[in-house]
């Protein structure tokens, strides 16, 4: 496969993005803003902090990022079917989520958090901020799928108002209607 220069590639036009800073008592100050191909070294950075464990759960097995894989997604980010925010502080990539679209006005979601910074918010901020962005994008629902023994990851989904809607093997099917002029984290809708 021929190499990409990210800085040779033209610039797609961004979708507003509110970029204020961000802050949790643990980790400080953080911008969450959309990643670009120049943020490569630190999405290699970012992916060599994740622990083997961690990357099972959020792919549902074993995978390996590689350096020219994670270029690849990040040249895969068109602002049109495929959106992504990531967390940064000090240079470097704390966290992503990525929305892909799967209708015009539905996109899947997922996220991760580097492995030494777990459970402290910073997905929790993540995914308001993935919520609030798909708002802008005119997009009207939300999907996921998630490994049924991620627990806290479901938990976070469904505090953030996702409800399960069914499995598809070990993955449970999640999906929020967004109302987005008062689509904050919201009590969840059902208990499931």
């Amino acid at each position: 496969m021929a190499q990409v220069d990210p800085a040779a590639e033209p610039q797609r036009p961004l979708p507003p993005v509110d970029t204020r800073i961000e802050q949790l008592p643990k980790l400080g100050a953080f911008e969450v803003r959309p990643p670009s191909p120049a943020d490569h070294e630190a999405y290699c950075a970012f992916a060599a902090k994740l622990e083997r464990e961690d990357l099972r759960l959020r792919f549902a097995g074993l995978v390996k990022l590689d350096c020219a894989d994670l270029r690849t997604q990040l040249l895969a980010i068109d602002h049109a079917q495929h959106e992504a925010l990531a967390a940064f502080a000090g240079g470097e990539m704390l966290a992503i989520a990525h929305l892909v679209r799967t209708a015009p006005a539905t996109a899947e979601f997922a996220l991760i958090v580097r492995s030494d910074l777990k459970r402290h918010g910073l997905g929790r901020v993540l995914l308001e901020r993935l919520v609030d962005h798909a708002c802008r994008l005119g997009l009207r629902a939300l999907t996921a799928q998630i490994l049924g023994e991620n627990l806290p990851m479901l938990r976070l989904a469904r505090e953030a108002g996702f409800r399960s809607v069914g499995r598809s093997g070990f993955l449970v099917d999640m999906a929020k209607d967004l109302r987005c002029r008062d689509d904050a984290f919201a009590a969840p809708t059902d208990a499931a």
